[in-house]
């Protein structure tokens, strides 16, 4: 029903709820967010009240230039002149009030925040002419549980404007939600005894005073006198509306308001919005009542407790036309409103606890807005549901909804009445009538959608012959029955999605010839037949069939002449076979279909029109498109598709096999003939998805023998080897033996004959033999294996070889019989331990030499030490040396040793050598010391270690492991469960620690080959090893053998030792051990910080003050990171005296120092208590993004934030509790810290507007969670509900909301997929990040959440993603972090 859902009354809709809106306490309520939310951002002007203001109004009446959408708490000061005789009134001694005093607070006057605007009014018109529209909106504070308006602090507002004819809207909010109760005063004393509407003694009560009534004009529409007989002024030239949000209201204000103007709209929102009970005290109250045409209570649980006053209005509410009681706990209708409401035409009754519909006398006809109103064109367009039925702008219409109520079965209950829209969405409905609308047959929208009808009487829509829109997605319906349709012949649109349909059979939507949307989507569809459409659907537009297991391609479509979209995406067609379509339709009736829908001129077949028809097969599983064995209608049927219709493929699986080609023939020719002009989709947006070496490439532009199909042999012969595939390459006829993935060891013995290609990546072969068919092999392709050598004579037996991919695998050198092959066009080395030595110099010289045919020579790497993973060609040739190692007779020389003793040192040290590793860790177990294995000094990166583990196994890695790393600042820590950076894929947060971090710790569990991080971080630490020869991983296997482990890659890894089981009784020692250790002569340059602040505080008096101490500069190491988080340099200051800031934001890079003298650092009790720098550079210099302050010793550093000059400006000391380091705050007494943040590296990141999808149910965990905490930072949240303007489309406010913004989060939970918009605003967010790496999206998981129920496409974002989890300990920093951070380093 689009954003017209949220707007229930007519007078209302889309306008008050959008001034209502602005403020932070409209927004909370405390059941279903959409009683009151609306969305707009249009400025207002306000008006200056400043000259109507009273020395008895003590606050509220200043009002200032602003956007009405603003949140007024952010924009006005709160009122301060607490010292006025009017706030003080009830401290003054009177019987009442002692006598009282106990029972009720003090009475004393509201303080509130005062706002006005004026705009043109976009919703009515008078006499044709755009009335103006004024706002005035109180906002009282908090701590005031009793407070009063006077009538001054609203006629005062009025006094600033014009005397023309106008709208004017009062808002009440009250920031203490349900508490403050809200009276009015006026010229007696108000009395404070007992609770609203209760007389204090037999006098009538001072509330009661405040309301003087005062005779209204009359309905007729003569002109009303200026002033009424007790002198007070009555403002006929406004109609007026009132709205109470979560006040506790008086009555008296309202009669007010309504004795002042011409009352037409009175809504209540929030719990305990008001008592009634003061109508049985004094009935007059119900004059309030006396012109009002819409009345809503919503959001209000008390209210069944309080409506039956209501009936002491009987008389009074002759004008309600329209009434809304949502979300007000209502077991049944109350009887009494027959007879008090009399002329009631439009009923709204949401979210209650009603079992069956109610039974009322409605009011005949249609009623007309007063003082000759109607509504304009936009109004209207949203009134009447975006035209869903028939509304003229002067009139009120005629509804029925019962949404979210617990209606099962309507067998015994018959609607009546003249309506135009009944709804009864989200009832549970099982059961239904056929006869339940038979007297009604007016309606023009139904909607049972969302309630669990398995099936629908064949009679149900017999007597709706008005029906123009039918809305019955979200149910169970699994068919349809043959003639439901036959008598709704005005059917517009028809809404069938998210049910369980399996057949669509002939004849089913025929008679419904003014059809134009269509929606099918999320069924169980498995059959459409053909008769199902008819060619006489020509208004039809709109075809929804995605997300059905449909496989065979509707023909139908392509005969509907104003068929303008087809969407057949996700489904299981996997052909579009124009063999079959020849034999369903024909050319003359394609043509035919071409007409024009609206002149009914033929099309001119011969040229390409510039605006197509679409049809969507995108993400289908379509394979093939079928030209072969085409029939002499074959080919002119192919021509009018692809010339007349867009047929969209991208993401299906389109396979590039033999028979594509005659599809690609038939478009080279038909292009060479001119008979295509060349911007046909054919053309341009066919592309191959399978063979992956065609990945991506224009089927129109295939050649012939790079497409193959499957080896057809002989009944009876098996030459293909087992498990693999064996195909023929068109043209040439040769054979292409694929075993890509088959777990194969060694080379297939036996293959097909005329086979030249060998497809055996991802094996574990180690070598190859010598096998007799690789004589005629023209291609051998052995990436990722296990090869550790490549036989000489294996290579010169392959004279014919042209391509030899041997990549990622364990090959230390190659045969030089290589250089001696002639036909080779491609070969790939990288990603193997070449080592660099004598042997291998000719390599470098042939690498050099052929760059054409060795596609990877500029990522070949040395293995040796010496090297130091140096570029292969990079290395001089001098370096290219054989080492010869001593001989026997040199070791075994008599030196005065005897022979045996040499010969048992000789036998330890090969012992001491094979068991090296053991003995290392053994020494560092019980003896700390690590001599060996010491990372260079200047290896310097982001963390010290990434830690990746399943999130069944978080609690335990934090407390045994994570814990031990990081105690006493030991090492940084990236621990992925807690600092993975939301918004990004699982994969590009892997290869950001990987690539960031000195070492990489994976825990493994039972079930972690089900894990997509830690096999992806597996994946990509083994591949970091092997190319850059670094002991980089650490496996710690957590509740299993490591026996158990099935994958071979990390088998082979952990054979050399490179795991700990978390059984072991040392294994924190082990673990330690592992991690990275400098250098001795680095350790000796510095200092142990216990050791040092003990030295410090030896010898101090306990008498002495402690004030700041200065550091030495040889206890201070400096680190400056730029905004991307790329380490660019670390330098001890005593030794380079100066420190290297480097700023890398909009503003052109550059490099300052400062010097020893102007870096000042104090300490405090072995903290860091301030930092200061003194800049002498010129003012137009930018500062550093961020500096990192690290005393030696220490080897986790502390971070000045990027908070520093946020919020937390002030607090210049302040110390990070995340972090839990020292965080110092640079002192603002330079004036490039003061003048320069306003770069975008900054500034950007601390006001950025984020898109906030959620679910209904979802919105309170949304608001308190995510919007609050944002808001407070100063970030624009934008929410569905209330920031999207009430006069645009649903999917415009989506689209321009998510290209606005540059983060958006979803709140996702059970409720998520419920949402009919949710998979929309899905792909377009997603789209937008696609586009922009500026722009992230976040996924916030609740705790009820079953991934299951969502799509496949969306578990795999799931899946393969960073979340935030509801249940997350580091919720709020890593939503805070997500916000600000830029990420280009991850992306």
């Amino acid at each position: 029903m689009g954003p017209a859902r949220f707007m229930p009354l007519a007078l209302l809709v889309g306008l008050w709820t959008f001034y209502s809106e602005a403020d932070p306490v409209l927004t909370t309520t405390q059941s279903r967010p959409d009683v009151t939310f609306g969305g707009d951002t249009a400025a207002t002007t306000t008006v200056d009240s400043d000259n109507s203001r009273t020395n008895s109004e003590p606050c509220g009446t200043n009002i200032t230039q602003q956007n009405v959408a603003n949140d007024i708490m952010n924009h006005t000061e709160p009122c301060k002149n607490s010292n006025t005789p009017q706030q003080n009134l009830t401290n003054e001694s009177t019987p009442e009030a002692s006598s009282t005093s106990t029972e009720l607070p003090p009475l004393t006057k509201c303080r509130y925040d005062f706002k006005a605007g004026m705009r043109n009014n976009l919703f009515f018109n008078a006499q044709q002419e755009v009335l103006p529209l004024l706002t005035k909106k109180f906002v009282i504070h908090t701590g005031q549980p009793r407070c009063y308006l006077t009538r001054d602090d609203f006629e005062s507002k009025l006094n600033q404007t014009s005397g023309s004819e106008a709208i004017v809207m009062f808002l009440v909010g009250c920031l203490d939600t349900g508490v403050t109760q809200v009276v009015l005063r006026g010229d007696v004393e108000v009395s404070s005894h007992g609770s609203l509407g209760t007389p204090t003694s037999t006098s009538e009560p001072e509330v009661a005073q405040a309301g003087t009534h005062h005779t209204p004009p009359s309905q007729n529409g003569s002109e009303p006198a200026n002033e009424t007989g007790s002198g007070e002024r009555y403002y006929h030239n406004f109609i007026s509306y009132f709205q109470s949000l979560h006040c506790r209201l008086s009555m008296s204000v309202v009669e007010m308001i309504a004795n002042m103007t011409d009352l037409n709209v009175l809504t209540v929102v929030g719990d305990r919005a008001w008592d009634l009970g003061e109508l049985e005290t004094t009935p007059r109250l119900c004059d309030a009542f006396r012109a009002v045409k819409a009345f809503s209570i919503l959001g209000d649980w008390s209210a069944p407790s309080y409506l039956h006053h209501l009936a002491r209005c009987t008389g009074k509410l002759g004008n309600v036309v329209e009434m809304v009681l949502s979300n007000v706990s209502l077991p049944a209708f109350p009887d009494f409103l027959a007879t008090s409401v009399p002329n009631l035409r439009a009923l709204e009754l949401r979210d209650n606890k009603l079992t069956a519909p109610v039974v009322f006398p409605w009011a005949d006809g249609f009623a007309e807005l007063p003082r000759n109103l109607s509504r304009t064109f936009q109004f209207n367009d949203l009134y009447n549901f975006r035209g869903s039925f028939d509304m003229p702008p002067h009139l009120f219409r005629r509804l029925l909804i019962l949404d979210g109520n617990n209606i099962t079965n309507l067998t015994r209950f018959h609607f009546t009445s003249d309506f135009q829209f009944i709804s009864l969405q989200r009832n549970g409905l099982m059961v239904i009538a056929e006869d339940v609308f038979d007297l009604v047959p007016g309606v023009q929208f139904l909607s049972l959608a969302h309630n669990r009808l398995t099936s629908l009487p064949a009679k149900l829509f017999f007597k709706l012959t008005a029906l123009k829109k039918l809305d019955l997605q979200g149910n169970l319906l699994k068919a349809l029955p043959d003639n439901i349709f036959r008598n709704v012949r005005r059917l517009d649109k028809l809404n069938v999605e998210r049910n369980a349909l399996e057949i669509l059979q002939d004849e089913l939507f025929t008679s419904l010839q003014e059809l134009t949307e269509l929606r099918l989507k999320n069924n169980s569809i498995r059959r459409f037949d053909h008769g199902a459409l008819s060619m006489m659907m020509v208004k039809l537009k709109l075809l929804e069939l995605q997300h059905n297991p449909l496989t065979t391609f509707p023909v139908i479509v392509l005969e509907l002449r104003g068929l303008v979209h087809t969407n057949l995406e996700y489904t299981d067609i996997q052909a579009l076979d124009f063999v079959h379509i020849s034999q369903r339709t024909s050319a003359s009736r394609l043509a035919e279909a071409l007409k024009n829908p609206t002149t009914g001129d033929f099309a001119d077949i011969s040229k390409t029109p510039t605006s197509q028809r679409v049809i969507s097969l995108r993400f289908s599983k379509l394979r093939s498109v079928v030209l072969y064995n085409a029939t002499r209608e074959t080919l002119p049927i192919f021509m009018l598709v692809i010339k007349h219709f867009t047929i969209l493929m991208e993401g299906a699986h389109l396979a590039c096999d033999c028979n594509i080609l005659n599809v690609t023939h038939q478009l080279q020719e038909w292009k060479a003939k001119g008979k295509l002009a060349g911007t046909e989709e054919c053309l341009e947006g066919w592309n191959c998805a399978w063979p992956s070496e065609l990945s991506g490439k224009r089927v129109a532009s295939l050649e012939d023998d790079q497409t193959y199909c499957p080896l057809e042999e002989e009944a009876g012969t098996t030459s293909c080897p087992e498990g693999c595939a064996c195909y023929v390459r068109t043209k040439v006829e040769t054979v292409i033996v694929d075993c890509k993935h088959t777990g194969l060891t060694s080379i297939p013995p036996r293959v097909p004959a005329n086979t030249r290609e060998l497809w055996l990546q991802n094996n574990s072969i180690k070598t190859v033999q010598k096998l007799p068919y690789l004589r005629g092999l023209h291609s051998l392709r052995l990436t990722a294996n296990n090869l550790q050598e490549l036989p000489a004579d294996v290579v010169t037996f392959m004279p014919q070889l042209r391509v030899l991919h041997v990549d990622d695998n364990w090959l230390t050198s190659l045969a030089p019989a290589l250089a001696r092959l002639r036909q080779l066009q491609s070969v790939r080395v990288a990603g193997n331990p070449i080592r660099c030595d004598c042997r291998t110099l000719w390599l470098k010289g042939w690498l050099l030499s052929h760059k054409t045919v060795a596609e990877d020579s500029d990522t070949i790497k040395c293995s040796t030490e010496e090297s130091d993973g140096r570029f292969f060609t990079l290395v001089p040739d001098r370096e290219f040396v054989c080492k010869s190692s001593a001989s026997l007779g040199e070791l075994a020389a008599p030196i005065a040793v005897p022979l045996l003793f040499a010969f048992l040192l000789l036998t330890l040290a090969v012992i001491a050598f094979i068991q090296r590793r053991r003995l290392k860790v053994l020494l560092y177990i019980h003896t700390g010391m690590h001599p060996f294995d010491t990372d260079p000094p200047d290896h310097q990166t982001l963390y010290d270690v990434s830690v990746c583990c399943d999130v069944t196994a978080c609690a335990w890695v934090l407390r045994h492991l994570i814990e031990a790393l990081e105690e006493g600042g030991r090492y940084k820590v990236f621990f992925y469960s807690r600092d993975a950076f939301v918004g990004f894929t699982t994969s590009e947060n892997v290869r950001h620690c990987v690539k960031n971090s000195k070492r990489l710790v994976v825990v493994l569990g039972k079930a972690w080959e089900d894990s997509d991080l830690l096999v992806t971080a597996t994946k990509e630490a083994l591949s970091k090893c092997q190319k850059e020869m670094v002991h980089f991983m650490t496996v710690v296997v957590h509740n299993f053998s490591a026996k158990d482990i099935t994958n071979k890659h990390v088998q082979q890894y952990i054979q050399r030792g490179r795991y700990i089981t978390t059984e072991d009784k040392h294994f924190t020692k082990k673990l330690l051990y592992e991690m990275p250790h400098l250098q001795a002569s680095e350790k000796k340059k510095q200092k142990d910080p216990e050791k040092a602040m003990k030295e410090r505080g030896k010898g101090k008096k306990d008498d002495t003050p402690e004030g700041p101490e200065p550091v030495a500069l040889y206890n201070i190491v400096a680190t400056s990171e730029n905004e991307q988080n790329d380490l660019m340099e670390q330098n001890t200051l005593a030794q380079h005296n100066q420190a290297y800031c480097h700023n890398t934001g909009h503003s052109p890079a550059f490099d300052r120092q400062l010097s020893v003298s102007d870096l000042q650092l104090n300490l405090k009790n072995g903290q860091v208590t301030s930092y200061t720098i003194q800049d002498r550079s010129s003012a137009n210099q930018l500062v550093p993004a961020k500096i990192i302050i690290q005393r030696q010793g220490s080897e986790h550093p502390s971070v000045i934030s990027d908070d520093l000059f946020g919020d937390e400006t002030n607090n210049r000391n302040a110390r990070d509790s995340d972090a839990g380091k020292d965080i110092v705050h640079l002192v603002a007494n330079n004036p490039v810290f003061d003048k320069q943040m306003s770069v975008e590296s900054q500034a950007s990141r601390q006001r950025r507007s984020v898109f906030v999808w959620y679910a209904d149910r979802d919105l309170p965990f949304t608001l308190k969670n995510i919007v609050e905490p944002l808001e407070k930072r100063g970030h624009a949240c934008i929410l569905q509900d209330r920031d999207f303007p009430p006069g645009a489309a649903i999917q415009e406010n989506i689209v321009h909301a998510a290209e606005s913004c540059t983060r958006s989060i979803f709140v996702l939970s059970d409720h998520t997929p419920k949402n009919e918009w949710f998979t929309f605003v899905f792909h377009v967010t997603f789209d937008r990040q696609m586009q922009s790496r500026d722009h992230r999206v976040a996924l916030v998981t609740r705790e009820d959440i079953d991934v299951t129920k969502f799509v496949e496409e969306i578990q795999q974002v799931l899946k393969t993603s960073a979340l935030l989890a509801e249940n997350d300990p580091w919720f709020a920093k890593r939503l805070r972090q997500f916000v600000n951070f830029d990420g280009y380093e991850i992306c």
